[in-house]
């Protein structure tokens, strides 16, 4: 969930990794959600919204 429609930079713990997926085994919670690849225009507590 985006907490009132911003970004917010996090640090995650990453574990095993394929070319489509990767295991977050810390820093997220259940239903949060992920921006893959920002551009350089998010920057923390820009607005966003999912498409």
């Amino acid at each position: 969930m985006l907490p009132k429609g911003k970004a917010h930079r996090r640090a995650v713990e990453v574990g095993q990794r394929s070319d489509t997926a990767a295991q977050i085994k810390q820093g997220l919670k259940k239903g949060e959600w992920v921006i893959l690849h920002p551009t350089e225009q998010v920057k923390e507590g820009s607005r966003v919204t999912s498409q």
